[in-house]
């Protein structure tokens, strides 16, 4: 297994993804080729209602985009610009799976988590069942460690 991140933030309550011009971000995602590797770190975070969570683009042509499916119902979905960093706020309660537009076959997926999971996190688990190979065993992995 390559080498992940995976870190754990304090959970609470959440409620739809939105772009917000932010002058801090509470958490950083970084969007990085290493070693041929491309991924997110972390690729798992728990965040709480209204903090903002922050995509930086290291190096590589990275973006991030909502996966279909693997976010709540009343959620907003969201595809930032290839190369640019994206402040994203989570609004609503549940899980969010999210990918790199052009490295999904390469696996580089991640998971949100805001608030409590329990709202989608079924829907989410069945979602990546029709991913390319790579992306589906990452996720059913990081989707497996959401408590």
């Amino acid at each position: 297994m390559h080498r992940r991140t995976f870190v754990t933030a304090a959970s609470a309550f959440l409620t739809a993804p939105s772009l917000i011009k932010a002058s801090k971000a509470n958490h950083t995602i970084q969007m990085i080729t290493e070693d041929g590797r491309k991924l997110f770190a972390p690729d798992l975070l728990h965040v709480n209602v209204g903090e903002v969570v922050r995509f930086v683009n290291d190096n590589g042509n990275h973006n991030t985009q909502s996966l279909d499916g693997m976010i709540p119902a009343d959620a907003t979905p969201w595809k930032s610009k290839i190369g640019e960093t994206f402040d994203l706020v989570l609004t609503h309660e549940g899980v969010y799976g999210f990918y790199c537009t052009p490295h999904l076959n390469h696996g580089m997926v991640g998971v949100i988590v805001a608030g409590k999971p329990d709202g989608n996190l079924a829907m989410a688990q069945a979602g990546t069942a029709e991913l390319p190979p790579r992306a589906k065993e990452l996720l059913d992995i990081l989707l497996g460690l959401v408590k």
